[in-house]
């Protein structure tokens, strides 16, 4: 997970990765030593030491942090980029009131970018550490002394760069000069150590990243009130003023003003106390009280890791409320009734298909789709598709001398399902981006002469006899990744229905749709759980078979005749990875699907289930035909299988052993001497497919109905959905909203830190005489309007990323219906969470009752929040983790409070 974030990397898995790469971190993949269990912390039995526990803990949390470019690396850009900011407002600036506060504003924005990341981190790794302490892997106690040390690592870089970076490039004094350094970064060091370790306190009990961030929002908000410097301490309302001393940015803000405002450490610069912004007393102490404060947060920390990580989990998921009886949908029976699946390629088919020789797809409708309700409602299924791919290849701009796909030629039938197979890095997965039309059309520098640009993707593919380009995917097919990519808060229902929504075409009523997503249900076995949510994390929900047949079911309610489905059966059970491979066999074979899937070393009794094997090796094509083949292929190249032996296993690591050049030379052998049908049909399956093969030569060689060898439609760019821009923004917008209303890790953690702020606002400037500081009140209240908001979208739109682009990839809507319905569902939350918000700290601040001056304050902090918020839409849908949009987000927010 570490090396590459899920979610990162969308369309990379096992193939795109050097072997280097993909063991990134081999000591920490090594067993642990046995012969005895040693007695360590508590009385615990563990396999190793203590130290030894702490020891490997502590590199792989330096590992992760610094390889992994949304920790460790963004961070200190993120860091680096406050700094300079911060140089640039005040360098050259003469001691005064503004530059003090523009150090104590710098004193926060650390704070704020120290312990943001954690309070993310630590929830999202929780699901592992779990699961290792569970195991008797190591000690509570071990895990956060290894972590701390971590952060104590980080406070050191930092205190470091901010003492020799920043404090001389602001013009702070210089001399007596080892004194003033020593003193600037011992204050930063033992500030950064106690506000990380309050990050890692405060994350490891968090349940969800944006709890964290709640979290730190309501630590943040009474500290900066409190602190001595928004309003002054003399100024300070007697109901939060015991705030003031439990406060780090009271101590850190202290020293750092009198060691840069002075030139001697003792008392605070006259300027200072004449505004009151401190009161006058001997600095030192502050070290004391920082160090007091570190010994606390420790040992607070410890307690939370250990009742965590002791912390009994959710034993059943949320069900949604059950449907009436006359609603609820037949318990639908197993795709397959038989224990023991018969083969397919030994099997005869009875079931047919339409055979009309006009393809809609060829001619789209004005939905671009080739069903139409009429279709639908009859039970006509979509047009077999046969898809021709002819010396394809496909080079890495990067690296031109590595050839992903290399002369690579295939056939796709309709009604058969085509399973890729091959060790890592033979190019599986590029091949299926390569049909999905997901490469980008790039250009390499030709090797041989250094100047020669060639394109990176060569070759043709044909479907039914025509020449297309390979963009024109979408208006035929859909890609079913490998990580499911679901809603994790919709139920299996709401999911389809949602899709049903968005898929089926316009002239389909409510009840139609109802009735043809319980027809999926019921298909897909899964009536029973067709009311529980989906679940996700350390969310409950259904199993990953279940999740992985849904995820079928979504792409199946496109209604459209190719399927791509990515290692379908990775991470399942034996039951659960048959369950899924019946699901695909069922659709193939009753309703004239073209699948094509790679599945990573499965049992060979289900590798014979299906029609066509395709092995790959080093990107080129090493077999292809029927499963059952595969050994006779093995045999005559001169291989010998062991017996009991896994063919499709012994085939892999043979062709890791002995190359690849010796089994492309078998593999022309072996195409000469078989047959010309690859796949073992019935008679009538093998008349309708000949049938089908002439007819798509005759389009081959005449160039089809509108001839010569263009691309199958004119406007193959433009792509045509099945519901109007404006009903797939109504639908988008209806489910984001659902979404933020139940999902207990928006509305709620939106809401609450909202009210929080709000009255504790109110206590802090209640009655507050009128002068400069209740403007700064003011703007504190405009600004946590729009900042609350801002932490939830940054959070939680890099989660929904993925599926965004799963179901935009497929056709399901445009990128303007997405963004208008989010950016509407953005504005509505800002106007109704202003109104509590601005009426609350509004009149509690004393200010005059005239509702139309507070109206302009609550339209004034509403166009603020709207602003703000937007920003962090597009934040959350560039960047790819919610870390990293914290991490971008959090600086920039300093910046506008700084210069506001």
């Amino acid at each position: 997970r570490h090396v590459i974030p899920g979610g990162a990397h969308d369309d990379l898995d096992d193939d795109d990765l050097d072997d280097d790469e993909e063991s990134a971190c081999p000591a920490l993949l090594t067993p642990l030593p046995t012969g005895g269990l040693r007695k360590v912390s508590g009385g615990h039995e563990y396999p190793i030491s203590y130290m030894e526990q702490y020891r490997i803990l502590f590199l792989r949390a330096v590992h992760i942090w610094v390889t992994d470019p949304q920790q460790g690396p963004l961070i200190f850009k993120m860091l680096f980029y406050l700094n300079t900011c911060l140089i640039l407002m005040i360098h050259g600036m003469t001691p005064n009131i503004s530059k003090a506060t523009t150090v104590y504003y710098y004193i926060v924005s650390e704070y704020t970018m120290s312990i943001t990341p954690l309070v993310i981190i630590m929830p999202e790794e929780k699901g592992v550490i779990l699961r290792e302490y569970r195991n008797g892997v190591f000690g509570a106690n071990v895990y956060w002394f290894a972590r701390v040390s971590l952060a104590l690592c980080h406070a050191i870089c930092v205190a470091t760069i901010s003492t020799v970076y920043v404090y001389p490039l602001i013009s702070m004094p210089l001399v007596p000069f080892p004194s003033k350094f020593a003193r600037w970064w011992l204050s930063q060091f033992l500030y950064l150590s106690c506000v990380m370790m309050l990050g890692l306190a405060v994350g490891v009990i968090s349940p969800s990243a944006l709890a964290g961030i709640k979290s730190v929002v309501a630590i943040e908000l009474p500290w900066l009130v409190t602190g001595g410097a928004l309003p002054p301490l003399s100024m300070v309302r007697p109901a939060v003023f015991p705030l003031h001393y439990p406060n780090l940015f009271t101590w850190a803000g202290k020293l750092a003003l009198t060691i840069g405002f002075t030139s001697h450490g003792d008392k605070a610069f006259d300027t200072l106390t004449n505004q009151l912004l401190f009161h006058p007393g001997n600095a030192d102490s502050c070290f004391l009280a920082l160090g007091v404060a570190f010994g606390v947060i420790f040992l607070m920390g410890l307690a939370f890791t250990t009742m965590a990580l002791n912390r009994g989990d959710k034993t059943a998921g949320t069900r949604a409320p059950p449907k009436p009886a006359s609603q609820a949908p037949q318990q639908a029976q197993p795709v397959i009734n038989q224990p023991t699946v018969q083969p397919p390629f030994l099997a005869t088919s009875t079931t047919t298909s339409s055979t009309s020789e006009t393809n809609p797809l060829l001619e789209p409708s004005a939905a671009g789709y080739g069903a139409t309700k009429e279709d639908i409602e009859a039970g006509i299924e979509p047009p077999e598709i046969r898809i021709e791919v002819e010396h394809v290849s496909y080079r890495h701009q990067s690296k031109p001398e590595k050839i992903a796909v290399n002369d690579v030629s295939l056939v796709f039938e309709p009604g058969s399902i085509t399973i890729l197979m091959g060790p890592s890095g033979a190019g599986k997965t590029t091949l299926l981006n390569l049909l999905s039309g997901r490469l980008p059309e790039l250009t390499y520098v030709d090797p041989a002469d250094g100047k020669t640009e060639r394109p990176c993707l060569e070759g043709d593919v044909f479907i039914d006899g025509r020449k297309a380009n390979f963009k024109r995917f979408k208006k035929i097919g859909t890609v079913t990744p490998q990580d499911e990519h679901l809603t994790e808060v919709l139920t299996v229902r709401q999911t389809l229905m949602f899709t049903a929504e968005l898929r089926l075409p316009a002239e389909f009523s409510r009840g139609q749709r109802i009735a043809k997503v319980n027809d999926i249900i019921a298909k897909l076995g899964l009536a029973a759980k067709a009311d529980n949510v989906v679940g996700g994390g350390l969310k409950v929900g259904i199993s990953g078979g279940q999740k992985k047949r849904l995820s079928i079911g979504i792409d199946l309610l496109a209604n459209l005749p190719v399927m791509l489905v990515d290692e379908p059966t990775t991470g399942l059970d034996a039951s659960a990875a048959l369950n899924v491979v019946e699901t695909l066999l069922n659709l193939a074979k009753d309703l004239g699907r073209t699948i094509i899937a790679t599945i990573h070393q499965p049992p060979w009794t289900m590798v014979c289930q299906f029609d066509q094997l395709a092995l790959l090796a080093s990107g080129c094509l090493v077999f292809d035909g029927p499963p059952a083949g595969l050994a006779d292929f093995l045999v005559k190249g001169g291989a010998t299988i062991p017996s009991n032996e896994n063919p499709a296993d012994f085939a892999m690591e043979t062709l890791i052993n002995e190359g690849t050049d010796k089994w492309l030379n078998a593999r022309d052998r072996y195409t000469k001497s078989s047959s010309s049908s690859s796949l073992s049909l019935s008679k009538q399956q093998q008349l309708k497919l000949e049938a089908k093969k002439e007819r798509d030569l005759v389009l081959r060689t005449t160039g089809g109905q509108g001839g010569g060898d263009d691309d199958l439609d004119d406007d193959s760019d433009k792509p045509a959905y099945a519901r109007s821009e404006f009903m797939q923004w109504w639908i988008m917008f209806r489910r984001v909203g659902y979404v933020f209303m139940i999902d207990e890790d928006q509305f709620p953690e939106v809401l609450f830190p909202a009210l929080f702020v709000c009255f504790f606002l109110g206590a802090a400037f209640h009655n507050f005489p009128t002068n400069i500081y209740i403007g700064g009140g003011l703007l504190c209240g405009m600004i946590a309007h729009g900042m609350i908001i801002l932490n939830g979208i940054i959070l939680n739109m890099p989660l929904e990323r993925d599926l965004i682009l799963r179901e935009f990839r497929n056709g399901a809507y445009s990128v303007k219906a997405y963004w208008f319905a989010r950016a509407i569902l953005t504005l509505l939350i800002c106007i109704f969470l202003g109104l509590p918000m601005t009426l609350i700290w509004y009149s509690m601040f004393g200010l005059t009752n005239k509702i139309a001056n507070w109206f302009h304050v609550y339209v004034g902090s509403t166009l603020c929040a709207s602003v703000i918020a937007t920003f962090g839409c597009i934040i959350g849908l560039v960047m790819k983790t919610p870390l990293a949009s914290a991490q971008v987000a959090e600086p920039l927010g300093a910046v506008m409070a700084v210069f506001s």
